[in-house]
């Protein structure tokens, strides 16, 4: 399809041959039906230019050609106002059933603000999809989100679209940029399209446009009110009749069976009707909806006329009952529509009532309630003297906290965003004093409302719990999945217990089977509302046979008698760092500017460092290196004790070329354990670049330094292979997830994932968990150490074949196209490493990195507690089956892992197919299930794969940075390529090409277990 030269011309001498006659009182050739549709004047003639054209049947040749889809010339015009047509025509009568149109504007004429991926420069992209319309509007930034609705009109070959836009104005004319696609929708068929048209054409017109119901400001001959004890009585009052949404016939409305309270409709298109029968009698009709954002607005018709129109305009989540003024009398079985807007919104629909008497009306009130101040003590967080501010609001409000010592509140905090639920930390205050505060909101209106302040101590501890027990016995269980015995190996696991029978600060006893004590850390990770301990976080050092579980019992109690153990904690500071030393090796980790996260890992006993520093190297599209660099305000020392210190760190990837310029985000935890010889390294990379919501990178390198003249070393192969030995230079490359590659030569499917080699200071191995299930991986020498590619270098065409299949491609490969890793803004990858000061066989088997020891309590001491719910355990009936209904599901969960191949950087953790292509994102709470069904059995199974599945969602479904705040801590739904966003509509027959975020699919039990 070509561009024209521009004519004016009435529409009405296009003339098509074999249009059905219909009554057009203006002879421009929209029918008057059709002009009622598209809320255009049926009394004036609309002018229309011709702004593309086609050779009738271009394309024929090709197996999708459809006729009826192929579109011949596309006409624009003005119909008042800001009110703008579209006409394209057809070769064939147009079947809207099963026809994809799009229509792409760039309203601005500017290509560099909105859409930003694909069809870049996109203001609004209108819909029409089996016969229902719909839009998404892109801001200046990229971000979209759901428009005003075009409406649509089909008359024989043609299809007309009117919308009210902001077309970009210059002497009267407009000027934008235009892209239109036709599609088949069943099967899928990619037809015609028109590539981006440089529109010169009429401007917005003095003439006034056709006021339709979206043009009222306020409400007509109905009244909203609302309360939630109001709505729930009046929908159970007999002498009213109610009609439950499922009931009603929708058009341009979807049934919802989400969960929501209850089943109700959703606006799916335009134009979007109610229609409902009315009973005999006199009644007041009215409709309940939930109002959400934006002004949405509906009218009431009886008989073709508009009796009244009412707005929900409060945007509060809450249902509102929209009612006429005056009552009808109907003898029974009128038909009666409730007709939505157009403008964006919402527009959820609960039920239809008709009311016999009128309603109590309620205005809307404003108020800030429950507040409450929770002094946090240190058991739970790393800064005792603070305090947690909790309230509600009845309206979303960005508010205001003043606080102080005793009444004075001479400090304030100000929140950034509108909220209803709100909570804020104060901190720095003084233990022991006391504090007050209140909170400070203002209306819509502009009114100031406070709360009375509420009094709290700094620090203040919640009182001891009198009656405790004087012993209690958990018994808990090791297991080791392992083939190999493991001495004095590690172990973290959490514990619950009953109300009051632990403090924060009273001491616990673990011991063996022959009541010998184990070296132990605790600490509280869950408080019950007494003060009392819920849940205890454990780390000690158990010996535990290959493949054995280990009895062991936690004592608790008032009696208890700890004996001595080591006290001294791992970690110290010491200048501008921090010192781990374990017994069995030492590092640093920097409390400075730096541009390596950890220092000088010596072996016990070693002439040097094995490593003395990891750096990280990031390269962007163009080439251009980013260096690791510590941001010293980061870093935080989260756990130390004689067991097992936990530092945190993170800052920025920064440009070599300009230290200025960061891309992307960096946080790492570094864990060292008692009398162990290795740090474990939990390494994760952000995209926080908020100018694009994609951005692409080239490779992400982490460099073990070995101190320079590095002349080879051994990587892991095949599980049943010997190590392949490197020369100083060689790589291993994990291409997928059934093969990987050598300089050497050698060959293989599943490589093992683990690295030594021998530096000044000694040996030092690295071992990269998961690392051939999170492809693309390599491992190298390189000149001066390690080299661990979590985001190796791509050749540009190294997935083209496969991508060929589509399925492949949205499935696998979406994010891995052209020799880059394409990330969504707000995306995160977490990795976890081990670096050994020595050999692996010196510190254990690599499986004992794979697959780390875990404990848990007996199942029944659990569920006694109350901690974990109503948990049954045991041999009931129900759990019984439920048990077995599990084993069956888990098998073929993870069969179908293997059939779908569920791998890669980006989707190991997750399952595919929802929808036929689209990723899982872990409906619903797949960790939390896997996690319940550990707790129950002891099976590790369940416990590895949930950690996989918990990952997986923390890092790629949850957005943790983004321009638009209100998105961070969003989790996406289940969509292509987990995000949404790599590819428009039409790629594959199904699926989710774009994601968005809903509180029916975001879970924290998992994460939080």
């Amino acid at each position: 399809m070509r561009a024209t030269v521009a004519c004016l011309l009435v529409l009405a001498s296009v003339g098509v041959a074999g249009m059905a006659p219909a009554q057009d009182t203006d002879a421009d050739g929209v029918p008057d039906a059709g002009e009622r549709q598209l809320a255009t004047d049926p009394a004036a003639a609309d002018e229309l230019v011709p702004i593309a054209e086609d050779e009738v049947g271009e394309g024929a040749e090709r197996p999708q050609y459809a006729p009826r889809h192929d579109m011949t010339r596309v006409l624009f015009g003005n119909a008042g106002g800001n009110r703008y047509l579209w006409c394209i025509e057809f070769l064939e009568a147009f079947v809207a059933g099963n026809a994809l149109v799009i229509l792409y504007v760039d309203a601005d004429n500017d290509p560099s603000t909105g859409r930003r991926q694909g069809a870049e420069g996109t203001d609004y992209q209108l819909h029409f999809s089996g016969g229902a319309g719909s839009c998404t509007q892109y801001a200046a930034d990229g971000q979209s989100g759901p428009g005003p609705l075009p409406r649509f009109a089909v008359d024989g070959k043609r299809l007309y679209c009117s919308f009210d836009v902001g077309l970009k104005q210059e002497a009267g004319r407009s000027i934008y940029r235009l892209s239109v696609l036709s599609e088949q929708r069943e099967p899928h068929l990619g037809v015609d399209s028109a590539g981006w048209l440089a529109v010169t054409g009429p401007g917005e017109s003095e003439r006034e446009k056709i006021m339709t119901d979206d043009d009222l400001t306020e409400n007509l001959n109905m009244t909203l009110t609302r309360g939630e004890d109001l709505v729930e009585r009046l929908r159970a009052e007999a002498r009213n009749v109610h009609v439950p949404a499922s009931e009603c016939e929708l058009d341009g409305f979807a049934l919802s069976d989400d969960e929501y309270r209850e089943w109700s409709a959703r606006r799916s298109g335009a134009p979007a009707v109610i229609r409902v029968k009315a009973p005999a009698g006199s009644y007041r009709p009215g409709i309940f909806v939930r109002d959400e954002g934006g002004p949405e607005k509906y009218a009431l018709y009886l008989d073709g006329a508009r009796r009244g129109l009412a707005i929900a305009g409060d945007d509060d989540n809450r249902t509102k009952l929209l009612f006429l003024n005056e009552p009808i009398t109907f003898a029974g079985g009128e038909a009666l529509e409730f007709r939505a807007g157009q403008g964006p919104g919402g527009y959820r629909v609960e039920s239809v009532i008709f009311l016999a008497d009128r309603p109590e009306v309620r205005e809307r009130t404003f108020e800030v309630a429950h507040l409450e101040a929770t002094p946090l003590d240190a058991p739970l967080v790393p800064e005792p003297t603070s305090a947690r501010l909790t309230w509600i609001t009845s309206w979303p409000a960005a508010c205001r906290i003043e606080y102080g010592r005793g009444e004075t509140r001479d400090q304030a905090l100000m929140e950034p965003a509108p909220l209803a639920n709100h909570r804020v930390y104060l901190r720095d205050l003084q233990p022991g004093e006391r504090y007050s505060a209140r909170i400070v909101a203002t209306t819509p209106a502009g009114q100031a409302i406070a709360t009375a302040p509420v009094a709290f101590v700094a620090g203040a501890r919640l009182p001891r719990v009198a009656a405790r027990p004087d012993l209690l016995r958990v018994p808990l269980i090791v297991l080791n999945a392992t083939g190999v015995a493991l001495p004095q190996w590690p172990v973290e696991t959490g514990v619950a217990l009953p109300a009051g029978a632990l403090m924060p600060d009273e001491p616990v006893r673990l011991v063996d089977a022959d009541g010998r004590s184990l070296a132990l850390q605790t600490e509280p990770r869950a408080l019950w509302p007494d003060g009392s301990v819920r849940w205890l976080g454990l780390t000690f050092l158990a010996d535990v046979g290959a493949g054995e579980r280990t009895p062991l019992t936690l004592e608790v109690g008032s009696q208890i008698q700890v004996p001595a153990g080591p006290a001294a904690s791992l970690a110290r500071a010491q200048g501008q760092a921090i010192l781990v030393s374990t017994g069995a090796c030492a590092f640093e980790l920097p409390d400075e500017q730096a541009d390596r996260l950890l220092t000088a890992l010596t072996a016990t006993g070693a002439p040097g460092p094995s490593c003395p520093g990891v750096s990280g190297l990031l390269t962007d599209v163009a080439g251009g290196a980013f260096r690791l660099a510590v941001d010293p305000a980061r870093t935080r020392i989260e756990a130390n004790g004689p067991v097992r210190c936990v530092v945190r760190l993170g800052g920025k990837f920064v440009s070599e070329a300009d230290p200025g310029r960061p891309l992307f985000d960096w946080e790492a935890r570094v864990t060292a354990y008692r009398g162990q010889p290795f740090v474990r390294l939990l390494f994760t990379v952000g995209n926080d670049r908020g100018a694009e919501e994609f951005t692409s990178v080239r490779s992400l390198l982490l460099t073990a330094d070995l101190g320079g003249n590095v002349a080879g070393g051994s990587v892991g192969a095949d599980a049943d292979s010997p190590p392949l030995k490197l020369a100083a230079g060689d790589s291993l490359y994990q291409r997928d997830d059934r093969a990987w590659s050598a300089t050497t030569g050698a060959t293989g499917t599943q490589a093992a994932g683990w690295m030594s080699a021998v530096g000044a200071g000694g040996p030092l191995t690295v071992v990269v968990r998961d690392f051939w299930q999170q492809y693309p991986k390599s491992l190298a020498v390189g000149e001066r150490g390690l080299e661990i590619g979590l985001l190796p270098p791509l050749a540009g065409d190294q997935y083209a074949e496969e991508s060929k299949d589509p399925v492949e491609l949205v499935k696998l490969y979406y994010y891995l196209q052209d020799g880059v890793y394409r990330l969504r803004q707000g995306v995160t990858k977490t990795h976890e490493l081990h670096l050994i000061a020595g050999e692996l066989g010196e510190a254990a088997s690599l499986e004992a990195f794979r697959s780390p020891l875990a404990a848990c309590a007996d199942p029944e001491w659990t569920r006694s507690t109350g901690a974990w719910g109503d948990m049954p355990v045991g041999e009931s009936f129900w759990a019984s089956v439920y048990d077995e209904t599990m084993d069956r599901g888990f098998a073929a969960y993870l069969k179908d892992r293997e059939d779908t191949r569920a791998y890669g950087m980006l989707n190991f953790g997750d399952w595919w197919g929802e929808r036929k292509y689209n990723w899982g994102n872990i409906e619903y709470d797949t960790q939390h299930a896997f996690f319940q069904h550990f707790v129950r059995t002891g099976d590790l199974r369940y416990y590895y794969a949930a950690e996989q599945a918990a990952r997986h969602n923390g890092d790629v479904d949850t957005v943790h940075f983004h321009a638009d705040p209100n998105r961070i801590g969003g989790v996406y739904t289940h969509s292509l390529g987990h995000t949404g966003g790599y590819f428009a509509a039409g790629v594959v027959d199904g699926g989710s090409p774009w994601a968005g975020f809903t509180e029916s699919h975001t879970w924290t039990e998992g994460h939080l277990e």
